[in-house]
């Protein structure tokens, strides 16, 4: 059995009717089929069987964990990913993918663990920072999400570098007006962690732009100044 289906099966092995509606509620915005597997779980499942599949598969697998349209399924497909990216996989491939799944993507908690694998992507390659400002661009709001949710990768500690501060703060700029929640939460979580490693720099740019800036983001980038 291939390893896609192997995960694809044990998730299912797991499935918590109660915790599942729980779950959906708490999505709210997902059209997902939910499973109701803990986070934790999925990470185990995930972990376990990417560790059998051969480089030559990688693409594959991913491709099958993403074609269910179940919560549980693609979010282990997102740390399959990730193991995937530790082990060497190619950028062109994971950034393929990533672009094609945003389109199908309506929740933040698919948006944001996989941005964490961009964020990992951007501190290997800084030129990718041209890629998330054409994200920033689109009409769906998911894709600008995930236009500024890979910068707090690079707010976290040990990777912090000095010259993070102006990217982060550059690639924020266009986005402190946006209407969308998701996108000023965005804008205020990655000032709000900026704000731990450069309070100076945050409040400035805060208080330049406060006129602009939606009102959640604004409480949010503040909270730690």
């Amino acid at each position: 059995m291939d390893a896609a289906q192997s995960i694809i099966d044990e998730l299912k092995e797991h499935h918590n009717p109660k915790r599942a509606s729980q779950v959906r509620k708490y999505m709210k915005t997902s059209n997902l089929e939910f499973l109701g597997v803990p986070l934790s779980t999925i990470r185990t499942i995930a972990k376990k069987h990417a560790k059998t599949v051969e480089t030559m598969d990688y693409i594959t697998v991913l491709v099958e964990l993403w074609k269910p349209r179940v919560f549980d399924v693609r979010r282990a497909a997102a740390e399959v990913l990730l193991q995937f990216q530790k082990r060497g996989m190619q950028e062109s491939h994971i950034i393929s993918l990533i672009d094609t799944w945003i389109n199908d993507i309506d929740t933040w908690a698919l948006t944001d663990p996989l941005a964490w694998v961009v964020g990992k992507q951007l501190i290997v390659n800084p030129k990718f920072r041209l890629t998330l400002e054409k994200w920033g661009t689109d009409d769906n709001f998911w894709r600008r999400r995930m236009a500024i949710v890979p910068y707090l990768e690079l707010c976290m500690r040990g990777q912090y570098r000095e010259e993070y501060g102006s990217w982060i703060l550059t690639a924020l700029t266009p986005h402190i007006g946006d209407s969308e929640f998701f996108v000023a939460k965005a804008v205020g979580w990655v000032l709000r962690q900026l704000s731990s490693h450069e309070p100076e720099s945050v409040r400035e740019f805060i208080h330049k732009h406060q006129a602009k800036m939606n009102r959640v983001a604004y409480r949010e980038g503040s909270r730690k100044l």
